[in-house]
């Protein structure tokens, strides 16, 4: 059904009467062409001009403008319909009918059309900021990642700082040691040597093999507070001087404990005379209470000195102090242990800087 609104237009300026039919939001426009005011040719042309109102259906109904030449004109300049007086009613209605509903065609048509422009319009700003965002977080990743490998970088290079403060502070002390007992000068350097060997052989991580490397060579530091004269007695040591010898892992832990190491060292250097039946010193710690550096360092250990000269007996041999750990294995020496020491000496003929 149509709703009609009539909007007289005799009195009015074309101005005035666009701007009251496109508030009115009118369907359809009627007009005659000869009027007062102005003519309908004239006012075709406004309303087709006018954004407002250019695409409202425009027919002319007119009784003195009856010409072929006034119709082609009237179509030129935009009219919908030409219709001539007299018109049947029902005639004009269905002519008023039909372009109506062309127009409701026409814009159901548009408007998809102007929602998809629309959501089109959308997605790209939609991704317009999706882009920028991610251009953001980008450069803020990129910026996170330079920071965090400047951290990395002087977290190593710290590391590396660290490490060689050990490195001077563990070989000061194993000089101190030896300087005061040239028998054993290089001793513990051997020591840590075979010790790395073993822990190798046995697969034991990097780091942990760090800390027993260090450990080993200062596993004698507690001589330092030993006489001389009884590190270097050519003769047997007598029970008092026994010991006092025995007293030295004791005094090494008491050194050691005071530097912060990252690794158990000082307890390394306590417990490397301990002896799995409980028969070594300073404590007779028994089993896997000895921390297992320790049990490698006493395999070490044995092998160095048996296989060195001392000024109270001279070098026994490789051989002699590779039959003494397998003959303590299981009940004095770590077996593990001593099948590695045994593995890297035997199969893999390594060299135990003996000389």
């Amino acid at each position: 059904m149509l709703n009609v609104n009539i909007i007289p237009g005799t009195s009015r300026s074309v101005a005035s009467l666009l701007d009251i039919t496109a508030r009115k939001q009118a369907d359809l426009i009627i007009s005659d062409i000869l009027m007062p005011v102005m003519d309908g040719f004239q006012f075709c042309k406004e309303v087709r001009g006018n954004e407002k109102t250019a695409d409202i259906p425009l027919v002319f109904y007119t009784a003195a403008y009856l010409d072929k030449r006034d119709e082609e004109l009237a179509l030129k300049l935009g009219a919908d319909k030409f219709i001539r007086k007299p018109i049947d009613p029902e005639e004009l209605l269905r002519v008023v009918q039909n372009l109506t509903e062309e127009r409701q065609e026409r814009e159901a048509v548009a408007k998809p059309a102007a929602v998809k422009e629309e959501k089109q319009d959308v997605m790209k700003l939609y991704n317009e900021r999706v882009v920028k965002k991610l251009e953001e977080k980008t450069l803020r990743l990129e910026e996170e990642v330079v920071e965090r490998r400047k951290v990395e970088d002087e977290l190593r290079r710290s590391h590396s700082r660290i490490s060689q403060v050990y490195h001077e502070v563990v070989y000061t002390l194993a000089s101190a040691v030896e300087k005061r007992d040239p028998y054993t000068a290089g001793h513990q350097t051997r020591v840590a040597k075979i010790a790395e060997a073993i822990a190798r052989e046995l697969g034991r991580p990097e780091d942990e093999i760090r800390g027993l490397v260090l450990a080993s060579a200062i596993h004698d530091i507690g001589k330092i507070n030993i006489p001389g004269e009884i590190l270097m007695k050519p003769t047997k040591l007598s029970d008092a001087e026994l010991t006092l010898i025995r007293t030295h892992p004791l005094t090494g832990y008491e050194i050691i404990a005071k530097v912060e190491f990252p690794w158990p060292v000082a307890t390394m250097v306590l417990q490397h005379h301990e002896r799995l039946d409980g028969s070594g010193y300073p404590y007779e710690v028994m089993g896997e209470d000895i921390i297992l550096e320790s049990r490698i360092i006493a395999v070490a250990d044995v092998v160095e000195a048996m296989s060195s000269h001392r000024p109270y007996r001279p070098a026994v041999g490789i051989q002699k102090a590779l039959e003494e750990i397998e003959a303590g294995k299981g009940k004095l020496y770590d077996p593990d242990a001593v099948d590695a020491c045994l593995e890297v000496v035997k199969e893999k003929h390594m060299e135990l800087f003996t000389q």
